[in-house]
């Protein structure tokens, strides 16, 4: 039995990049609507709410935090993925305040795809650009629970995380394919993870992401 698409709408200001994340996700998952303004989503969120929302900020009308707030209030199990230029701490905390499963600038290293993936297994996703200013706000990460990586298996998760593909990662590191499958299995076994998904949201889970 086909598994059920992850269904999404997606709120963004800018034609073009309206059409760029649509043809991006749209191969993986079921893509229902695409909108310039949050009122709109909001309004077909009415008839058929969706698993997540991705949200730009800079909209006319309403805002993407206050479409966000208003999202989680009368739709709790959708997700929000926030997606905008602002690095501000303020801006941030804001949204995850207000129930925001991730926040991105549209600069971001990882794949957008990937990033729908772990925020619908529950992981609260920041881009790297704010994480480290938002260090003191948030409760510290979990230990690492025992698990111990090797530096270059540390370099090959994180690449993983940016949702490179072991061809892609063989040639960033010059070494081989062989090698980097190596290093990705023992990075699974060690995180006890049945694929790469399962790998990086546990290792976001505690810490090593």
């Amino acid at each position: 039995m086909e598994k059920k698409k992850v269904s999404v709408y997606i709120v963004e200001n800018y034609p073009l990049s309206r059409f760029d994340l649509v043809f991006e996700l749209k191969r993986k998952f079921n893509v229902l609507g695409s909108f310039s303004c949050a009122e709109d989503c909001i309004e077909m969120m009415k008839y058929k709410p969706v698993d997540i929302v991705i949200m730009d900020l800079n909209l006319s009308g309403m805002n993407g935090i206050e479409a966000t707030q208003f999202i989680k209030t009368h739709y709790p199990k959708t997700k929000v993925v926030a997606y905008s230029n602002h690095e501000d701490t303020k801006i941030v905390m804001s949204l995850i305040s207000n129930g925001a499963s991730a926040y991105l600038t549209k600069e971001t290293k990882l794949k957008l795809p990937l990033v729908l993936d772990l925020v619908n297994a529950g992981v609260l996703l920041l881009d790297a650009k704010v994480a480290d200013s938002m260090r003191a706000y948030l409760p510290p990460a979990y230990l690492s629970q025992g698990v111990q990586l090797t530096e270059r298996e540390k370099e090959v998760l994180d690449k993983m995380a940016e949702g490179k593909l072991n061809p892609q990662i063989a040639e960033e590191f010059v070494i081989s394919r062989n090698t980097v499958k190596a290093h990705v299995c023992s990075i699974m076994k060690k995180l006890s993870a049945q694929n790469r998904t399962q790998a990086i949201v546990k290792a976001i889970k505690i810490g090593l992401l």
